[in-house]
Order: C-alpha cells, then sequence, then structure tokens
C-alpha cells in the first residue's frame, strides 16, 4: 500500500470514465513550467514534480464544482487537451494557463458531446 505522503500515484486510465467532450490547443512550454501552474491552481496532497527529461504529463482530477471528472493532457510536441464535460471549467483552465504563461493569443478547438 503507498504512502499517503509518497506523492502523485500512476493510475490506469483503462477503468476511469473519460469525459468524451474536450478542448484542445498547442502551447510551447516546458513540462516543469505546467507543473509549476498545476502546482499552484489545484488542490493536491503533495506538490506535482516531473523530472527535466519528462515528455508529457497526463493528470486525472475530480472536478469540485460538480464531482466530474477532469483529465489533463499534455503532449511533448506541445498539444494540450482538457478533457471535461464542463466547457465553463475548460475555459476557466484555459484563461488561467493562459494568464500563467503570459500568451497573448491562443488557437483552440472545442469538441463538445453535450
Amino acid at each position: 500500500m503507498p504512502d499517503e505522503n509518497s506523492g502523485p500515484v500512476e493510475k490506469d486510465l483503462s477503468s476511469v470514465e473519460i469525459p468524451p467532450s474536450y478542448v484542445i490547443f498547442t502551447i510551447n512550454e516546458r513540462m516543469q513550467r505546467i507543473c509549476i501552474w498545476v502546482n499552484q491552481n489545484f488542490l493536491l496532497p503533495d506538490e506535482m514534480n516531473v523530472s527535466s527529461n519528462s515528455q508529457e504529463l497526463h493528470i486525472l482530477l475530480n472536478c469540485l464544482r460538480d464531482g466530474t471528472n477532469l483529465l489533463m493532457d499534455f503532449e511533448s510536441n506541445g498539444d494540450v487537451k482538457f478533457s471535461t464535460s464542463n466547457m465553463e471549467l475548460a475555459g476557466d483552465l484555459i484563461q488561467s494557463l493562459g494568464n500563467f504563461l503570459n500568451l497573448e493569443n491562443l488557437q483552440v478547438n472545442i469538441d463538445s458531446y453535450l
């Protein structure tokens, strides 16, 4: 059994209900900066850290607003995908990340199955 202070736990996502609606966009940023944003904006039991050679980051959270799942995928090529059934939440997350990264413009594609 993992120690509760051991940090994020890897989980098999095949058994998790992934929301069918999502937003996709591309950013050019290091994973370390993404982790800083995650640590500053989400209630986590421990700070999230990634190694300097991390290629991708997948974060599964439970949304306190409505109890649904939120999956955030950050790929090495800069592609980002937020899967959530709450498009208002997706918009808030994009705005928060954009402000943190000082982005002036960001092209976002939405695929909503609501």
